[in-house]
């Protein structure tokens, strides 16, 4: 049997890479019986683009592997092969007999991109063998052939353009790219279990089967309207299925899904509309007049699920997804609290190899159910809370919004394995719960999207029985740089560690690394991040440098490699020459029983340009004043960092993912407000 030595360019961040190779790839063994992976370990990228290419041949050539070697060794020995095994036995393709590991071969010098006449002689002696063993033992399989090593050739160079969005101040990237595997997912699962569950909301269930029948309906209107790759769809709704539906279609037909807040104004709706140029609003009736005040086709969400729009291919048929790797995927807004919200592009490649990191790290399998609170127009809710446990074989059940009311009731109810937060649902959950409730089904929680107290994360832990892993990210990186491990050491007052796929350093003003303990900006940098800002390219350029995402946050990393995060660059107050982080006044005042909530920010003083001003969120029956929090905060901090005025109030400003908005707190502070 023969078996083609196939050759792959082996940077993770190297264009043709990640988006390249696969079509090839596939030419290359379409006169084999069999195929077994050879990827270096020293990749980060490498599981995401492989995965890409076991299914692609999978379900295109009808190739099943038969196993995997790895060579390297030095990022996670055999942890990236073991989560190939695990992901192609998930979807079922086949179980992977075996998979094994060769050393780091010895004269390697690291330079960021190798091609095969870089790698020693003793290596390429050792792969050559395994792939020997390999023929050999396959020779059962089919017709032996003569195996030769190929010459090291050089990357073709791609002529054709980059996608419509690759112009807009992204990273350009190769068109010549794999199909997506995220636009896959409901497909492979049809193929793999057509009547397992998939997706609920209220009485609303769909198993694999129906899911991926009413994704080809909608794929078939979005054909009707004339989408097509490079174009944007729009989902005005709230959290419900059909705006996943809307997702998977809109990547059927090539073209990204952008999904808008239904609480912004109109003036708002109609600014993300026109700034990401899409062709098409899914909605109500709202929906339909905004769309057509931009000149879009509007579609009614109530319809994407009827029966007399036929789908362009029979039922029980996989739909081939238009979109390849990189095409954009997802147009996601930031919430503008320093300004205009910028579009945030996402592209194929990016959420596979978030997806595939999540699955990974939090072990996810078709036995779990995520239980969406958190809203579907935020990348959080849409990766973590759906992308991820579909990828794993899992389903998700959607509720509307979060209320404290119900959430235990849909926990119960419905029994899911994890759920993903915001730290003002956790502290909600903490005040408003009375009763006792059943978690025995949560394996773990997620916190994220603003920093959470530890004092409050220690005790919903405590007191509901759930663990809470605490994770930081930012919509640029496709969510997720950096979780606490659910099983292994959780530190409190940490984001935890870097995810599988990324590498997160802190760094000081000149870019050099700092050493574990000290202070400096953090950068990530990972296949997950960003191709860029649509329409924005000197700010794509501010934060996209070198390969690194830099992310405008003080942190330090300690020897371990966990994240603590400082505060954000741009928050610091510099009074009278001395730095103050607020989230250090923030933590001093959550640590008194009668505060939920804390912001802190800078006030302009005539005497030392900056001084520290403190607003609090008293706890639901406290009489703690303002005096009082005062003391508090001079018992622990040093007198310069101790706030000038603090202000106790209700409740403080937050945006509509729960997260605080200090801008209002800024003004108000300026404007010497009341108290109350």
């Amino acid at each position: 049997m023969g078996l083609p030595l196939l050759d792959e360019p082996n940077h993770p961040r190297e264009a043709d890479y990640q988006h390249g190779h696969t079509l090839r790839w596939s030419e290359q063994v379409a006169s084999a019986d069999a195929f077994v992976f050879v990827t270096p370990e020293y990749n980060y990228g490498a599981p995401p683009a492989l995965i890409n290419a076991i299914d692609y041949l999978f379900h295109e050539w009808q190739y099943k592997p038969v196993g995997f070697v790895s060579y390297g060794g030095v990022s996670a020995g055999t942890r990236s092969v073991q989560m190939l095994k695990q992901i192609v036995t998930t979807v079922k393709m086949m179980p992977v007999p075996e998979a094994v590991s060769i050393p780091f071969f010895p004269n390697f010098i690291e330079q960021g991109v190798y091609t095969p006449d870089d790698i020693a002689q003793a290596s390429a002696s050792a792969m050559y063998d395994e792939l020997i063993r390999w023929t050999i033992a396959l020779e059962g399989l089919g017709p032996a052939r003569s195996m030769k090593v190929p010459q090291p050739s050089a990357r073709p160079v791609d002529p054709r353009p980059i996608r419509p969005h690759g112009s807009e101040g992204g990273i350009p990237l190769s068109a010549d790219s794999p199909p997506s595997m995220p636009a896959r997912i409901p497909f492979n699962r049809e193929h793999s279990s057509p009547r397992a569950s998939c997706i609920r909301a209220g009485d609303r269930a769909l198993d694999n089967a129906d899911f991926a029948e009413v994704v080809r309906r909608a794929t078939g209107r979005f054909e009707g309207l004339g989408v097509d790759r490079g174009d944007t769809v729009a989902v005005l709704l709230p959290n419900c299925t059909e705006i996943v539906t809307v997702m998977f279609a809109a990547w059927c037909r090539g073209a990204a899904m952008t999904p808008i807040n239904p609480n912004l104004t109109d003036d708002e709706v109609r600014y993300q509309l026109r700034d990401s140029r899409s062709v098409v609003v899914v909605g109500g009736e709202r929906a339909r007049a905004l769309a057509s005040s931009v000149d879009a086709s509007w579609v009614d969400a109530e319809t994407l699920h009827r029966d007399d729009h036929e789908p362009p291919i029979g039922p029980g048929r996989a739909v081939p997804p238009a979109a390849e790797a990189s095409d954009i995927a997802l147009v996601i807004y930031t919430s503008g609290t320093t300004g205009r919200p910028k579009g945030v592009l996402l592209d194929h490649a990016n959420l596979d190899a978030m997806s595939a990191s999540l699955v990974e790290h939090f072990e996810l399998t078709g036995a779990d159910r995520s239980l969406l609170v958190l809203p579907l127009f935020h990348v959080n809710g849409l990766v973590v809370s759906v992308l991820s446990p579909l990828r794993a074989g899992g389903n998700v059940v959607v509720a509307p919004r979060f209320s404290p009311d119900t959430f235990w009731d849909l926990v119960e109810a419905n029994r899911p394995t994890f759920f993903s937060a915001v730290p003002t649902v956790y502290s909600v959950l903490d005040t408003h719960t009375e009763r006792a409730v059943d978690t025995s089904s949560l394996r773990f929680a997620i916190c994220g999207a603003a920093p959470a107290p530890s004092r409050l994360l220690t005790r919903f832990e405590e007191r509901f029985g759930v663990p809470v892993v605490e994770g930081y990210g930012l919509s640029e990186g496709s969510v997720a740089s950096t979780v606490n491990p659910v099983a292994g050491p959780r530190k409190p007052g940490t984001v935890g560690v870097a995810l599988p796929g990324q590498e997160v350093l802190v760094v000081s003003d000149d870019g050099t690394p700092q050493p574990p303990g000290e202070r400096g900006e953090v950068i990530v940098r990972g296949s997950n991040v960003m191709r860029g800002y649509l329409g924005r390219p000197e700010e794509t350029a501010a934060v996209l440098r070198a390969g690194w995402l830099h992310t405008g946050d003080v942190g330090v990393l300690d020897e371990d490699g966990y994240l603590r995060i400082v505060d954000r660059i741009k928050d610091m107050i510099i009074r009278g020459g001395e730095n103050i982080y607020p989230k250090e006044i923030e933590e001093c005042l959550h640590r008194h029983p009668g505060v939920v909530e804390a912001a802190v920010v800078g006030k302009p003083d005539v005497k030392y340009g900056e001084v520290p001003v403190a607003f609090v969120a008293a706890r639901p029956g406290s009489t703690v004043t303002a005096e009082e929090l005062l003391e508090h905060c001079a018992a622990s901090l040093a007198r310069y960092k101790t706030p000038t005025e603090i202000h106790v109030r209700d409740q403080l400003p937050k945006n509509s993912v729960g997260k605080l908005v200090k801008s209002p707190l800024r003004e108000a502070a300026s404007a010497r407000v009341s108290t109350r």
